[in-house]
């Protein structure tokens, strides 16, 4: 499945050079309700779940994906207001969770969960993973959880290389973004070469980004 990965200019240089992802830990996700939503109504409720996401913590680190790169609002929150790139992947689709949006936080039945290994069920666990307020649904987001073990450290920060699970096969330039043909030529390895790079622009019509031929930005087709 081809998914989508949206960062400053100079960390997707960095990332194509190295041939390498950065990993988000749990802890340091920007949504504090990540892995917490569930409605708790009790204090033991609370304590399960802290419980069970320092368990998960400790277990998984993942990247976080978009299914599009299109959503200006993507590349003026994660790409640098636009002067960023997007580094497109082939991940196996079994390898992702899809992110459910909900307005809601989940009904679980704490008890009958308190039996199961670590508190939580394997059904619950698998909502909990996938499961953010409704107003984050313009990310369209979907997950690659990794074990600790598959990951490499470097700086204080932890990465998930480039490979069979991770293929990149293209990039894209924002709309603002000035690194040029030969920054992007020197950065991307030799084995990632037959990946595409793409300039974008800002859609006439409608509020999108879209891709256009690069360098001959002026040649793009009009879009609908």
């Amino acid at each position: 499945m081809l998914v989508y990965q949206l960062m400053p200019a100079k960390y997707a240089l960095e990332d194509l050079r190295k041939r390498r992802l950065k990993v988000a830990l749990v802890e340091d996700l920007n949504d504090p309700f990540e892995l917490m939503g569930a409605r708790l109504d009790r204090s033991e409720h609370r304590k399960q779940i802290r419980e069970w996401r320092s368990y998960m913590a400790g277990l998984a680190r993942l990247l976080c994906f978009s299914k599009k790169y299109m959503n200006p609002l993507m590349w003026s929150h994660y790409a640098d207001k636009h002067r960023g790139m997007c580094l497109a992947f082939e991940v196996p689709k079994h390898l992702l969770l899809e992110v459910n949006y909900d307005p809601a936080r989940l009904a679980v039945d704490f008890e009958t969960e308190a039996k199961s290994p670590n508190g939580v069920s394997h059904e619950t666990v698998q909502k909990l993973l996938a499961t953010k307020f409704a107003d984050w649904r313009y990310e369209d987001e979907i997950r690659m959880f990794i074990r600790p073990t598959e990951v490499v450290h470097d700086g204080g920060f932890q990465f998930f290389p480039f490979g069979n699970d991770l293929s990149l096969r293209a990039v894209y330039l924002g709309p603002r973004c000035t690194i040029n043909r030969n920054e992007i030529e020197d950065a991307i390895q030799l084995v990632d070469r037959p990946s595409l790079v793409h300039a974008t622009r800002l859609a006439f019509k409608s509020f999108r980004v879209i891709r256009t031929p690069w360098p001959a930005r002026h040649n793009a087709s009009s879009d609908a």
